[in-house]
C-alpha cells in the first residue's frame, strides 16, 4: 500500500531581497480527502522590469491550474487514458504536417536554430499521431487555463490602479492599454498581460493515470524505485539561456507541452518540479537529480512536515549562493516505495565518495612521484654541474701549469740563444781580427789546475794566432788547439765548452 504525499516552498531569492522585490515565484501542492489525487504545480513570475506584476500573474496561474486540472478529472473519463501513454513537445507555429515532411527550406541551408525547431515539428506530429483525442481534451484544458488567467489579471488591473513607478516601467504598453479602456473596447490581455506573465508547471496523479503539462522553463522531473530520473514531459527548444515560452505570449496554448500515462503501474515514485532558479544553481541535469535524490532522503529521515521546514531554510542559503533567482519546488512522493531506492542511492554516494577520495589519494600520490622524479633530475643536473665544473677547474690548472711551463722553457730558451749569439758574435769577432788575442773568460782560467799556470810560458801574440787556423770552421778545430772558449749558459754557472 502507498503511502504519497506532496509539498511545496517557495522563497524570495537573494537578489530580490538586496533590491526589496517580491518574490516573483510562487507553487502550491494538492491532495483530495481521501488521498485518491495528488497535484504539485510551480509558476514563476518574469523578472524583467516590465513584469511588474509577475507575483500576481503567476499566483493566479496557479490557482487557475489547480481549479481546471481538478474539473478535468472529473469530467474526463479516465477510460480515455487507460492502456495509452503520450509525451508530446509544443505544437509547431504552422501546424501543417505537411511541412514537417517536406520543409520549404533545404536543411543544409538552414541554421543550428532552424534544424532544432524542425527537429522537434517532426517529433510533436510523430508523437500526436496515435493521440489525437488526448491532445484534443489537453489542448481544451491549456484553453482553459490561458482564457481564465486573462480574465483574472484584468481584473486585478482594473481592482488596483497601476502606481506611477508601475506606469513608467510598462511606458507605451500601459498607454495603450488605458486608451483601450478609456474607449470601452475589450481587448483582453493584449496589452496589459505583459505586466503578469508567468511560467506554468504542474503534475496531477489520480487512481488510474497520471499526466503532466508545462509551459516555460524550469525542470519537471520523475523518478522509478531506483531513483533513476527522468523528464517525462518533452522539452522546448524555444526556452533558451534568457528566453521562455510564457503565458502572456501573444498565443501560449500551442505552446504547452504535455505527458500522460494510463498504462496501470507506470505512476513514478516520485516527482519534484522547481522553478528556473533552481534549475540554475545547479547547473546540469545529473547535479539537480543528485539534489532531488537528497531530497528525497531528507523526505524519509525527518517526515513530510519537518523536511518542508529543513528545504525552507535551505532554498534562500541556496539562492544566495548561486542563481540568485527565487526558488520553487513542488512535489509528490510515494515515502513507501522510496525507502529501497534512498538507501542504495546512499550506498552508490557513499562509493563514489570512497572512489573520488582514492582518486584523490591516487593523484596525492602520482603528485609526489612526479616531484621525486623532478627532485633526482636536479640532483643528477647538480651533479652533471659539479662534473663539468671540476673539469673546467682541472682544464684551466693544466692550462695555467703549462702555460707557466712553456713560458719557463721559452726564457730558457731565450737565455741560451743570448749566450749562443754572444759566443757566435766573439767567434765572428776573433776572425775578423787576427791579430788580436781572443779574451778567454775567467772562468776558463778557473778550471786549469794552478800549477800548470805558472809552468806555462808567456806566449806571444803570433804564436795565438796559429792555435786558431782562420780557414777552418769552429767545429773542425783539431782536439790539439791549446785555445779553449767557455759559454755560461745560465745562472747556476754551469759552463759548456765549444
Amino acid at each position: 500500500m502507498s503511502k504519497l504525499i506532496v509539498f511545496n516552498a517557495t522563497r524570495q531569492g537573494a537578489s530580490h531581497v538586496k533590491k526589496g522585490m517580491v518574490c516573483q515565484d510562487y507553487s502550491l501542492s494538492y491532495q483530495s480527502e481521501a488521498g485518491d489525487v495528488q497535484i504539485a504545480i510551480v509558476c514563476d513570475g518574469h523578472g524583467g522590469d516590465t513584469y511588474v506584476r509577475s507575483d500576481v500573474g503567476s499566483r493566479l496561474a496557479a490557482e487557475i491550474a489547480l481549479k481546471n486540472i481538478q474539473a478535468f478529472i472529473q469530467e474526463t473519463p479516465a477510460k480515455l487514458f487507460l492502456g495509452k501513454k503520450g509525451a508530446v513537445t509544443a505544437r509547431p507555429k504552422n501546424d501543417d504536417p505537411t511541412l514537417a515532411e517536406a520543409p520549404q527550406k533545404k536543411m543544409s541551408d538552414m541554421t543550428e536554430i532552424e534544424l532544432q525547431q524542425y527537429e522537434q515539428d517532426k517529433q510533436f506530429y510523430q508523437a500526436v499521431a496515435p493521440i489525437r483525442e488526448q491532445d484534443q481534451l489537453f489542448s481544451l484544458l491549456f484553453g482553459r487555463i490561458y482564457m481564465q488567467w486573462l480574465q483574472a489579471i484584468e481584473q486585478h488591473a482594473h481592482e488596483h490602479a497601476f502606481t506611477e513607478h508601475e506606469q513608467t516601467m510598462l511606458g507605451a504598453v500601459y498607454q495603450k492599454w488605458l486608451k483601450e479602456q478609456e474607449e470601452g473596447r475589450q481587448s483582453i490581455g493584449t496589452r496589459i498581460v505583459k505586466a503578469y506573465g508567468s511560467t506554468l508547471m504542474a503534475f496531477v496523479r489520480t487512481p488510474l493515470y497520471w499526466f503532466a503539462f508545462h509551459i516555460g522553463d524550469g525542470k519537471l522531473l520523475a523518478c522509478d524505485s531506483s531513483l533513476q530520473w527522468t523528464e517525462p514531459v518533452p522539452w522546448d527548444c524555444r526556452c533558451f539561456l534568457n528566453l521562455t515560452t510564457s503565458l502572456c505570449d501573444s498565443n501560449p496554448v500551442p505552446e504547452f507541452r504535455y505527458a500522460f500515462n494510463g498504462m496501470g503501474g507506470e505512476f513514478p515514485v516520485a516527482v519534484i518540479m522547481g522553478s528556473d532558479g533552481l534549475d540554475d544553481s545547479w547547473g546540469s541535469f545529473e547535479r539537480l537529480a543528485n539534489f532531488y535524490s537528497q531530497t528525497l532522503g531528507i523526505f524519509l529521515d525527518l517526515g513530510q512536515e519537518k523536511a518542508v521546514e529543513e528545504l525552507a531554510e535551505f532554498l534562500p542559503k541556496l539562492s544566495a549562493k548561486a542563481s540568485q533567482d527565487d526558488m520553487s519546488m513542488a512535489g509528490i512522493i510515494d515515502m513507501e516505495l522510496i525507502a529501497g531506492g534512498v538507501g542504495l542511492y546512499r550506498k552508490e554516494r557513499e562509493l563514489k565518495e570512497q572512489v573520488a577520495e582514492l582518486q584523490k589519494l591516487n593523484e596525492k600520490r602520482d603528485g609526489l612521484e612526479r616531484e621525486i622524479a623532478e627532485l633526482k633530475t636536479k640532483v643528477q643536473e647538480a651533479d652533471e654541474a659539479m662534473r663539468l665544473a671540476w673539469q673546467e677547474k682541472a682544464r684551466q690548472y693544466w692550462a695555467d701549469a703549462n702555460s707557466l711551463t712553456i713560458e719557463r722553457m721559452q726564457h730558457r730558451s731565450q737565455t741560451m740563444a743570448e749566450h749562443s749569439n754572444e759566443a757566435l758574435a766573439a767567434i765572428a769577432q776573433a776572425e775578423a781580427c787576427p791579430e788580436q788575442p781572443l779574451e778567454q773568460p775567467e772562468t776558463s782560467l778557473s778550471e786549469q789546475p794552478e800549477a800548470s799556470l805558472s809552468e806555462q810560458p808567456e806566449a806571444s801574440p803570433a804564436e795565438h794566432v796559429e792555435a786558431l787556423p782562420s780557414e777552418q770552421p769552429l767545429e773542425q778545430a783539431s782536439e790539439d788547439q791549446t785555445s779553449i772558449i767557455t759559454i755560461d749558459l745560465d745562472e747556476t754557472g754551469t759552463n759548456e765548452t765549444v
